[in-house]
């Protein structure tokens, strides 16, 4: 979640508005061990399938090049790679209907659906 802090994760946690869903990151795995931790979210999935205002949205810590809903419109949000300049961002940038929701790429804030689509769509 907060990669290499030595701080309580929770009280960052704490500030963040809205209801919170935790898909499992590669730095997660300490601090699922931390009931103050899981506490704070209403779900922690490995991958998660959800519909945003009719849109299916498919969510996973690392790209996929191909997810369930893919050849018909469904959204894959992930992270993992951050603002790296690789062959992985650069192969995820031509795929259609695939957000990174990395923090570095967005402000480092939560962002909507919508935000991402505009986002990566300019």
């Amino acid at each position: 979640m907060i990669f290499k802090l030595k701080a309580d994760s929770p009280i960052y946690l704490d500030r963040l508005n809205g209801i919170k869903h935790l898909i499992i990151g590669n730095h997660d795995r300490h601090n699922l061990k931390n009931d103050r931790f899981r506490e704070q979210f209403a779900s922690v999935d490995e991958y998660l399938v959800i519909n945003d205002q009719e849109r299916k949205v498919v969510m996973f810590h690392y790209p996929i090049a191909e997810w369930e809903g893919f050849f018909h419109g469904a959204y894959h949000i992930y992270g993992h790679i951050h603002n790296s300049d690789n062959t992985a961002k650069t192969v995820m940038e031509m795929i259609p209907n695939a957000f990174n929701a990395g923090v570095g790429l967005n402000d480092f804030t939560p962002q909507t659906l919508s935000q991402l689509i505009a986002r990566n769509t300019r």
